[in-house]
């Protein structure tokens, strides 16, 4: 599945807390040999990837082989799933939990020679399918990957001209499918199988024409009859809950289509002028934002301009957010959980919203909210492994987050109740006789992160030599803030500053965006209050020159 992009905006939002169930997995066991295996031809990786409903990506499990060419591994599975079995080739194979899976194939031709001593036949099915299916591409769509690259060269064209490709394809692709089937007199769960496997890459497809390398039509348009297609491809399919295909287009479908068929009609556009002109420590990226938004028409604004502007004023202490509140409508927690729970319904909504709160999860490093609004959606999820799985992932990163270790060059500072003209000297005073590099950054912010690489190496190359970094978070909330210097191996002197402090220090230095950087010498005084990034060369030198003063 993939990644919901308005989850990037809650990152500063949301404290793992513990959750008491644990999801119970069964296991399937895959074993086997590679007939005419020699370690010194091993140029490819053996995996297996295990699909999840509620995960963004799959789950990759690396095989080990041993020196004779047998492997085996136990998987962690809760019902019956597709997963892809690869090494060199990829291929899907079909399990259920209490599976036993022998096979044996050769080195460098796992598609055309696998067999399987041990395991359900429905896999021997999927393996000639996907032979034959294989063969048929190579003939219909010439050249190297010739299926995709056609695809991808109509995926430029109108979106009618793709649609009607698409629906070629499929009826084609379908004519195929049907000849296999009555040829092999292919069992019930085979064919439904394959059915949805083609079937949801064409929807997922259609669904994903806007995005990609065709990310410049989503500026554009699309005729009212494009998504007509909906009417063909149930969306609420419980029969096809053991498809990845299917689960593809669930996501997609969440990502690209729903969230902004619910489109906000507010005058965001007179909001983001606002903000342009009286907001402050905005950054470039976020006043171009702002300038699309502004230029756009009431019609035009979506659930995720609306949740971009509300994060700014969340985090903005130079507008008053009160008097433009009632402006920007209810688009909390509550209420992008109820889009879900409203607009969805069936296995369809479990699956959605599931990865909906996961994906929350996975982005964000304070669940407080998820936590207390469990009665609120979790009696929406009537799919008991789901539920399970989510409970499942609360519990791991609140266990996670506790079992997070400071590294050895990060250390955690409180700064005593101090007048607020005096807190910049306190916070230096402890470092006087080192050079000092002073990062203003907040656990919410990319940049920030992003950064930390190029830091960290500049405190390993003049941690021994009198320098060190002096990390001052802001609108950060403690437990955060403490999580993500562990979890990014933020190395340097840490304090998280009080919205006072950070207000003195703000005005002191006109800080005007984030992460920002100042230099100060041995003895205290600031040599530079816009210092160069840490992996500019210029601050090394300055750096340098200010150790031999």
């Amino acid at each position: 599945m993939k990644r919901h992009p308005l989850l990037y905006i809650y990152l500063a939002l949301f404290s793992l807390l513990p959750v008491s169930v644990k999801a119970q997995k069964d296991v399937v066991n895959l074993s086997g040999k590679i007939s005419d295996y020699q370690a010194d031809r091993d140029t490819v990786p053996f995996e297996i990837w295990v699909y999840s409903s509620i995960k963004d990506e799959p789950r990759i499990i690396a095989m080990q082989i041993n020196g004779d060419g047998t492997f085996s591994k136990t998987l962690s599975i809760n019902h019956k799933q597709d997963v892809v079995f690869g090494y060199g080739d990829n291929i899907k194979l079909l399990v259920s939990p209490g599976d036993s899976i022998t096979t044996e194939f050769e080195q460098t031709a796992l598609l055309k020679t696998i067999k399987f001593a041990k395991g359900p036949a429905i896999n021997r099915e999927l393996v000639d399918y996907q032979n034959a299916f294989s063969a048929y591409c190579e003939k219909r769509y010439p050249g190297k990957n010739g299926r995709y690259q056609q695809f991808f060269q109509t995926k430029k064209r109108t979106p009618e001209k793709f649609k009607q490709f698409i629906f070629d394809r499929l009826k084609q692709e379908t004519d195929f499918y049907n000849d296999f089937t009555a040829k092999n007199h292919s069992s019930e769960l085979f064919k439904k199988w394959a059915k949805f496997e083609l079937e949801y890459e064409c929807a997922n497809d259609l669904i994903q024409y806007t995005s990609g390398a065709n990310i410049g039509a989503a500026n554009k348009p699309l005729p009212k009859t494009y998504f007509d297609f909906f009417d063909r491809f149930a969306l609420d399919n419980p029969e096809a809950a053991f498809s990845s295909a299917y689960l593809d287009f669930l996501s997609s479908y969440s990502n690209i289509y729903f969230l902004e068929k619910y489109k906000a009609n507010m005058p965001m556009s007179v909001i983001a002028g606002f903000l342009i002109s009286s907001g402050k420590n905005l950054t470039g990226k976020q006043i171009l934002r702002l300038g699309k938004v502004q230029k756009k028409g009431p019609d035009k604004t979506s659930i995720f301009d609306v949740l971009f502007i509300k994060n700014i004023l969340e985090a903005n202490d130079g507008v008053n957010e009160d008097a433009i509140a009632t402006q920007i409508g209810d688009y909390s927690f509550d209420a992008l959980i109820g889009l879900f729970v409203n607009h969805t319904q069936g296995f369809a909504r479990d699956v959605l919203l599931s990865g909906f709160i996961c994906q929350m999860i996975d982005d964000v490093k304070d669940i407080d909210l998820i936590k207390s609004r469990l009665d609120t959606f979790l009696p929406s999820i009537g799919t008991g492994y789901l539920r399970d799985e989510l409970l499942a992932e609360l519990q791991t990163a609140d266990e996670k987050r506790k079992n997070y270790q400071l590294s050895a060059g990060s250390k955690i500072n409180f700064l005593p109740v101090t007048p607020s003209d005096s807190v910049f000297n306190k916070l230096i005073e402890p470092y006087r006789g080192k050079v000092i590099l002073v990062d203003f950054w907040g656990t919410w912010c990319q940049p920030c992160l992003a950064a930390v690489p190029d830091a960290n190496a500049l405190y390993k190359a003049y941690s021994n030599k009198g320098v060190t970094i002096l990390y001052l978070a802001v609108k950060s909330k403690e437990n955060i803030w403490k999580s993500v210097i562990a979890e990014h191996k933020i190395l340097g002197e840490h304090f998280l500053l009080s919205p006072s402090q950070e207000a003195v220090l703000t005005e002191k230095f006109r800080i005007s965006g984030y992460p920002q950087y100042m230099l100060i010498d041995k003895r205290g005084f600031v040599k530079d209050e816009n210092a160069k990034h840490p992996n500019d060369n210029a601050l090394k030198r300055e750096i340098d020159e200010l150790l031999l003063n």
